[in-house]
């Protein structure tokens, strides 16, 4: 008898294991997923904050980067805008924070590490603008006309700060960058810090 209860004990505290360990990984994963979600919600609110402005799907959006540049100074990149479309349309550009408004970048290590804790340095800001605030910004383009746009990247993103980058900065090493306006992504592209 005495047996037969304490088997049934141990058979309890094995479930109750079993099951607060299954409680606390599905705990785990979703404290995860909503970190996740936070932090994309959190980027995302650079580009939502600024998203008084359209943008047409007919307008393709690249960047052009250098394959070399050098620690401190600054990762000059253009942007590309260009109207596969046979009629005009409308891009917008608008400078805020020594970046266009709309536009976020990514930046990680060859290990596939994200180094940007915000993909646009626009979340700090409490301005909000409106489609009539943004209209002089407007630029028309041709069928098949392209606009470039020249910004350094490092103004772009809120880089993580690390025990091994206190700065803040892009030291020597070899990166994977890619820009966002708006909705659209540019594709990915590798530099070099020298």
């Amino acid at each position: 008898m005495k047996k037969g209860i304490l088997i049934t004990i141990i058979g309890i505290i094995i479930i109750g294991i079993s099951y607060f360990g299954i409680e606390m990984y599905g705990f785990a994963k979703g404290v995860k997923e909503d970190a996740k979600k936070e932090n994309l919600n959190a980027e995302l609110n650079a580009q939502t904050q600024f998203s008084g402005y359209p943008t047409s799907d007919k307008v393709e959006f690249n960047i052009k980067a250098g394959k070399e540049y050098y620690a401190g100074e600054p990762i000059e990149i253009k942007l590309i805008w260009k109207n596969e479309s046979d009629k005009n349309e409308k891009i917008m550009i608008r400078d805020y924070w020594g970046h266009p408004i709309g536009t976020g970048a990514s930046i990680m290590d060859l290990k596939n590490v994200e180094l940007t804790s915000q993909i646009s340095s626009h979340i700090l800001s409490s301005q909000l603008f409106s489609p009539d605030d943004l209209k002089e910004y407007e630029i028309e383009l041709k069928p098949n006309e392209t606009k470039e746009y020249s910004v350094d990247l490092l103004k772009i993103p809120i880089l993580k700060q690390t025990e091994s980058n206190l700065k803040s900065t892009l030291p020597k090493g070899k990166y994977k960058i890619q820009v966002f306006y708006y909705s659209k992504m540019s594709k990915e592209i590798e530099i070099e810090i020298k």
